[in-house]
């Protein structure tokens, strides 16, 4: 598998997974479980993780496309900073989920800070990767422009 295809293969994971990972803790948080709380941190780590392959395979991917006919270097140019950005914002949720796992482990519970701060980043970082996407999908996809 070449790089162009791996990306399209992966980019989808930290999209969706910021969602399904926003849920299942909130589901946690709701239902005062630490240990829906614990998964969602752990799928987050892998969710986060996953960003990084999906960003430096996109090189490869505007490789491909960059001389087809029609190819507009601004949109990529614009979706390769949007992804720059939720990259780093999806890695700085991941460490802050590394974090709340180790804290559980010495403490056996969550603090209340990370409960609502966690959310609140995944929110953000959920934004701008349905951004990233969607600048991403008008490369290639017309009718979305």
């Amino acid at each position: 598998m070449d790089g162009a295809h791996l990306h399209l293969a992966i980019n989808h994971i930290p999209v969706v997974g910021t969602g399904i990972t926003l849920f299942l803790f909130l589901v946690g948080f709701i239902k005062k479980s630490d240990e829906v709380i614990k998964v969602s941190l752990q799928l987050f780590v892998l969710v986060a993780i996953s960003a990084v392959p999906t960003f430096f395979s996109g090189e490869a991917a505007e490789e491909v496309v960059e001389h087809m006919p029609g190819m507009l270097e601004a949109l990529i140019e614009q979706h390769e900073q949007a992804a720059k950005v939720s990259m780093i914002l999806e890695i700085a949720a991941g460490i802050l989920a590394v974090l709340g796992l180790i804290l559980f482990r010495l403490k056996r519970s969550f603090p209340s800070w990370l409960k609502v701060l966690f959310p609140l980043i995944l929110i953000l970082a959920g934004g701008l990767m349905a951004r990233t996407a969607n600048l991403g999908g008008q490369i290639r996809h017309e009718e979305i422009r």
